[in-house]
């Protein structure tokens, strides 16, 4: 009887394992998706990939401005369909604030063929400096709505230097089971004031 309650509590593991293996290897494969290149500062790939697709690990140094000028209207602008510049170094309430462009949402696709929703609000626009979007997750938990304002704290842990400027919720995205819904985004160049 030990032995056949044994065996069973072995296989239940086994099966177990797999499942959360399985589980772990969709949502990565789920939320790398949309990402043909990425083009970073020095540094080690894992790590760049870790902080540019899911906002884990600490950032990697910056790469001049210009960069993504040659891939938006410059030499290379005909060559690239889409470029999106991911900005991190803050966070709200523990959550990474991630410095980019209306253009993450409006074009990047998830999961496949899948494009961002808003289940409240609209994206931000490039000439409003000081807007932002919540993914679901971040906004369940800080318990912003549209229209509140916060302030982004240098570093990506809790405790750092709360910046003076705020930024306007305007957005609130649908549930996409990606790093997405754990991140607060604000405009790239309100971002970096």
């Amino acid at each position: 009887m030990l032995t056949v309650l044994s065996m069973g509590l072995a296989v239940a593991l086994v099966v177990s394992v797999l499942v959360v293996y399985g589980v772990v290897q969709q949502s990565f494969h789920r939320g790398g998706e949309g990402y043909d290149l990425i083009v970073g500062a020095k540094g080690g790939r894992e790590q760049l990939v870790l902080n540019t697709v899911f906002y884990l690990s600490q950032p990697v140094g910056n790469i001049p401005y210009d960069y993504f000028e040659e891939l938006t209207i410059g030499k290379f602008a005909g060559a690239v369909e889409t470029a999106i510049p991911v900005c991190m170094g803050h966070n709200y309430q523990g959550f990474r604030v991630v410095g980019t462009v209306p253009e993450m949402f409006a074009k990047l696709k998830y999961a496949g063929d899948k494009s961002y929703k808003f289940a409240q609000g609209e994206n931000f626009k490039t000439e409003n400096l000081y807007d932002g979007v919540l993914g679901a997750t971040a906004a369940a938990r800080t318990k912003l709505q549209i229209g509140e304002k916060f302030q982004a704290v240098h570093g990506s842990g809790i405790g750092g230097h709360t910046h003076k400027q705020t930024f306007t919720v305007v957005g609130i995205l649908e549930p996409t089971g990606t790093p997405v819904d754990q991140a607060v985004f604000v405009n790239m160049y309100g971002f970096q004031h």
